[in-house]
């Protein structure tokens, strides 16, 4: 009887669990729904194909851990004016989870995505993000080159940079860029691959506020990256 009892209660725990979970994610997704209804995007819950854009890229983020998932899509077709010119593209933003070792280990991750592609965008591709203690010695133990810049101490202090082709990127991280970088206050990781961009902030889902902050900064990100690529 008391075994009876102790099993009952386990299934009732793991029952309520995943019934808080499961009204969690449904408010989320009513919370993204309406903030594409405000703001003028297209709204999917799951993924519509959108998201292929996202993942086609050799993004890191999306190459990271296991049982990802891709929900609540907002998309939208969005010019970028850049000097003269305007820049046509495809803003997608998207809640991304993935998991992290197994069992007792398990350590779910989730962040909001906003990301930008164009075929006016030919960009290298690298990995920019804060660098912390941790960052850093897990930085060392995967073996990631981190790209750094003597001229530019603040900045090879306070970020790690890699990529596949480091003397693609160290040519391409001109003044102009590094000072950029430097200066900017926002807590991002910045990902590109050649026609694309995004940003997030690490294990953080962004609430409806943030989201427009961090699409006018992905905005600002998307302009200084053409301009470098343009020669400018």
């Amino acid at each position: 009887m008391e075994l009876l009892a102790f099993f009952g209660g386990i299934f009732l725990i793991v029952g309520l669990t995943l019934y808080v979970l499961h009204a969690l994610e449904k408010r989320r997704t009513q919370e993204m729904q309406a903030i594409a209804l405000k703001n003028g995007y297209d709204f999917f819950e799951t993924d519509p194909g959108y998201s292929n854009i996202v993942t086609s890229a050799n993004y890191k983020l999306m190459n990271t851990g296991h049982t990802s998932k891709i929900r609540n899509i907002l998309s939208m077709k969005k010019e970028i004016e850049i000097g003269v010119n305007t820049l046509s593209g495809m803003e997608i933003i998207f809640d991304y989870s993935y998991s992290n070792g197994s069992g007792n280990n398990n350590k779910p991750r989730k962040q909001t995505v906003i990301s930008y592609k164009s075929e006016g965008l030919s960009l290298p591709s690298f990995y920019l993000q804060e660098e912390g203690f941790g960052s850093k010695i897990i930085a060392k133990l995967v073996g990631i080159k981190d790209i750094n810049f003597k001229k530019y101490p603040k900045f090879s202090n306070k970020y790690i940079l890699s990529g596949c082709n480091e003397e693609e990127i160290r040519e391409f991280f001109d003044d102009s860029l590094l000072r950029f970088f430097e200066n900017f206050q926002d807590s991002i990781r910045v990902e590109t691959s050649n026609n694309s961009v995004m940003i997030y902030v690490y294990d953080i889902k962004l609430k409806e506020s943030d989201i427009i902050t961090y699409s006018a900064v992905l905005e600002r990100v998307v302009k200084i990256l053409k301009l470098r690529s343009q020669g400018n």
